[in-house]
């Protein structure tokens, strides 16, 4: 915001927001504001006679009405939400457990977006009072830890609850030998094992305890093989989803009991998850104080929403909608792919009366993607639950006054991903060339012979050129991040080729171009040791050290291939070795192209979160 500041109160939370935009708000100098509760959600901002006035109605909308001063300054606007709980799931399990310190960082940024829930997802990553496992080395978060964090993020108008597993999605506990009895399958817990309920009820005491909220998630989600493992009786009938039905039930019971409010995954109920849907009998048998929420991050079409929408209806259940956010099993959040179907769930949702949305932030296969690559769909998302018709103009400008970095740039690197001349395709089916070629073996090449008779250094040097470019733009608070992008991009770029031209200069007997390969792979090492010094740099930033340990094992193991590749063909022209036999192999494209992908494994993709 242009011009002069704005004076806020001298208490919490304005001093944080005065602390965090000292160029924009003040809590000792500056244009006085009038702050005052109205009835009705929303907010209205007017200025006039050197005072603006802030009218509104729960602190999550005061906050939404002092990020849109940061972005438009003052004037007179007003909003009014579509969507009463407008959430972010974190996930806090899959490797990376963000710092407290770094959560209140981004709560404060949340709440200016307009938020008002925040839940962190943790299968065992909470501390539970007589189970030392529990997040054991994993970072887990401690009762003290929440504790603050909630009245922190209460201050702010956003409401945190416990967001855990009680049946599938459990591997990580159920791996401890003390545990071991538990299990019906390596993921899933055994319902015919008494000390299963009492387990979980540790969990759910100990989860909900931190919070003031009454609401609890429970999870409940791709519970795959269930009562077909351990719990597996010989010449007995079953039906998984009677089981399932019990427990959920069970569930619901134990929270009443301890006066809270139980949410769910509704992917099983309705069979989301390649299980079969509850019959209209078991569905009857649902609990109707369990909130459903209908989870989908993959589907460009509108209509299945809608159908979804009603079939949870059907069953006599308000779903609450949770859209995904695409950072998952990426090196960089992916603003294009999040679009082919959030904002199609999201409007759907609008038009259909659903108040409640919550969108996910998962971060499967070791969190490798920085939590601020997602900032622009944060941003969206928010602007999806506040506006009938969102107005993507101003989710920039949003983005650039709360983040300080202009949405595009935060955008830029997930070209990184994208194959060359694919366009949509590189949306459609989700591609992710940056990472296969960060972690492909060098020797081997099992991923670069799928574009053997391709020159991709190019087109990866370009975009590299671009990322330092449009680095000098982002905000100091992201210089880090920038400089990490700066060098994953640069090892990407002389990386891509490296495999195919070395096969392709000892199969045609091409001994000088293979001393060039050989004599470059140290600058490529080097390359490497910077990058996993740079991705260390911004883990110790966002998130507690447990967990980076699995990242620098991929680094590390990059680092020792390329040493090996160096010295095989090093052997090789010196004549120590007669042959390299890794470059003999015939390749194999054991990946599907496009248009198989299209119709052997479409549905699968669509159907299931693959976590």
């Amino acid at each position: 915001m242009s011009g002069k500041k704005l004076r806020l109160p001298k208490r919490k939370p304005f001093t944080h927001i005065a602390e965090a935009y000292p160029g924009t708000f003040s809590t000792g100098e500056g244009m006085r504001t009038r702050i005052e509760k109205r009835e009705g959600a929303g907010y209205e901002v007017s200025t006039e006679g050197g005072i603006c006035r802030i009218s509104y109605g729960i602190t999550a909308d005061l906050m939404r009405a002092l990020g849109q001063l940061l972005a438009r300054g003052t004037g007179n606007f007003s909003e009014e939400p579509e969507m009463d709980f407008r959430g972010l799931m974190v996930d806090s399990s899959r490797n990376g457990v963000m710092k407290p310190e770094k959560l209140r960082e981004v709560m404060v940024r949340l709440a200016l977006f307009g938020y008002n829930a925040l839940c962190l997802y943790t299968e065992d990553t909470y501390e539970v009072k007589g189970h030392p496992e529990m997040g054991y080395l994993r970072g887990r978060y401690t009762q003290r830890e929440l504790r603050e964090l909630d009245r922190f993020a209460a201050g702010l108008g956003i409401e945190m609850f416990p967001c855990i597993q009680t049946l599938g999605h459990l591997r990580q506990i159920l791996s401890h030998p003390n545990y071991s009895h538990l299990q019906d399958n390596e993921s899933v817990l055994n319902l015919k094992v008494e000390e299963t309920y009492s387990f979980l009820e540790d969990m759910i005491e100990n989860a909900a305890r931190p919070y003031k909220s009454d609401r609890i998630h429970l999870g409940l989600d791709e519970t795959w093989g269930l009562s077909q493992g351990k719990a597996f009786v010989r010449n007995t009938p079953i039906d998984p989803r009677e089981d399932y039905l019990n427990h959920v039930n069970w569930l619901a019971e134990l929270c009443r009991k301890k006066g809270l409010k139980p949410m769910m995954w509704g992917d099983i109920v309705i069979g989301m998850s390649g299980t079969e849907a509850f019959t209209d009998r078991q569905a009857e048998k649902l609990p109707a104080d369990m909130k459903m929420i209908f989870w989908n991050y993959y589907r460009p079409d509108p209509e299945y929403y809608r159908t979804t929408i009603h079939q949870y209806r059907s069953m006599g259940f308000e779903p609450l909608v949770a859209p995904g956010l695409w950072s998952w099993g990426r090196l960089w959040g992916s603003q294009e792919i999040t679009d082919a179907s959030a904002p199609h769930f999201m409007r759907v949702a609008r038009e259909e009366g659903i108040g409640e949305a919550l969108m996910t932030m998962w971060g499967d296969d070791g969190q490798e993607a920085p939590f601020a690559s997602s900032y622009p769909a944060i941003a969206q998302f928010a602007d999806d639950c506040w506006l009938t018709e969102p107005d993507r103009e101003n989710t920039a400008l949003t983005v650039e006054a709360i983040c300080g970095t202009p949405l595009e740039i935060y955008t830029l690197p997930s070209r990184l991903d994208h194959y060359p001349g694919r366009g949509l395709d590189n949306i459609r089916y989700r591609t992710n060339m940056g990472k296969g070629i960060l972690w492909d073996d060098p020797l081997l090449g099992i991923f670069a012979r799928h574009y053997e008779r391709t020159t991709l250094g190019d087109h990866f040097d370009e975009i590299a050129e671009a990322v330092r470019r449009a680095s000098h733009r982002s905000s100091p608070s992201d210089r880090k991040l920038f400089d990490y992008v700066i060098k994953l991009s640069g090892v990407i770029a002389r990386k891509v080729d490296l495999h195919n031209r070395a096969r392709m200069a000892y199969q045609g007997g091409n001994r000088s171009e293979l001393e060039e390969i050989s004599a470059n792979i140290p600058r490529i090492t080097r390359s490497m040791r910077a990058l996993m010094a740079a991705h260390g740099e911004i883990w110790r930033e966002e998130r507690k050290p447990f967990g980076f340990e699995v990242l620098q094992a991929r680094y590390g193991g990059q680092l020792v291939r390329l040493e090996e590749m160096k010295r095989r063909i090093d052997s090789y022209l010196s004549g120590r070795d007669q042959n390299i036999e890794e470059f003999e192999e015939r390749s194999v494209k054991i990946w599907p192209s496009a248009s198989r992908c299209k119709t052997r494994y479409g549905q699968v993709a669509t159907m299931s979160k693959i976590r």
